[in-house]
């Protein structure tokens, strides 16, 4: 892929991206700055709304005649969103790769629940049963375990397995 080749954003034309991951103006060619989130990704402000970049460039260069829904990071790491690197995926597809290729878990984690004072006061089997409890929106707990930031007054932690490394 040349590098230099634009090519509008299929909704916003008023848009470009090239296949490495770079979004400008498509009017100027001024580039815009892209930010990561706190899962990994890298985003962009695209009128006044998040947009994820690699979703972006797969809409722009790679064909999707299954009408698959997500995109998937070839190599795992989500801030490489060249095209090379990308391709369309099911769901399924997406968790499979994950498991098989990045050897990554798909078990649920044990969550503990703490105060600000250090206390533990309650363990939740997962992420999920934690949020419904708590009454949180889904994958919202994740974000703060991540950043270690306190939610709605306690912070919450993956439970350590009995060897000190984090339970799959």
């Amino acid at each position: 892929m040349d590098e230099m080749e634009w090519r509008p954003l299929p909704d916003m034309p008023e848009f470009s991206v090239n296949a490495y991951g770079r979004i400008c103006k498509t009017d100027t060619l001024q580039e815009l700055r892209t930010y990561t989130n706190s899962r990994g990704y890298t985003i962009v402000s695209l009128n006044k709304k998040m947009k994820r970049v690699h979703r972006l460039v797969a809409q722009a260069f790679l064909p999707n005649p299954e009408g698959k829904d997500m995109v998937n990071h070839k190599d795992g790491n989500t801030t490489n969103n060249c095209v090379d690197n990308l391709e369309w995926a099911t769901s399924s597809e997406n968790t499979q790769h994950r498991h098989q290729v990045l050897h990554e878990s798909t078990k649920a984690r044990p969550v503990e629940k703490w105060t600000q004072g250090n206390t533990l006061i309650q363990v939740y089997k997962s992420v999920r049963e934690a949020e419904r409890m708590n009454g949180l929106t889904k994958d919202s707990l994740r974000d703060y375990i991540r950043r270690g930031a306190l939610c709605q007054g306690y912070r919450y932690k993956y439970q350590e397995a009995a060897n000190g490394q984090q339970a799959d």
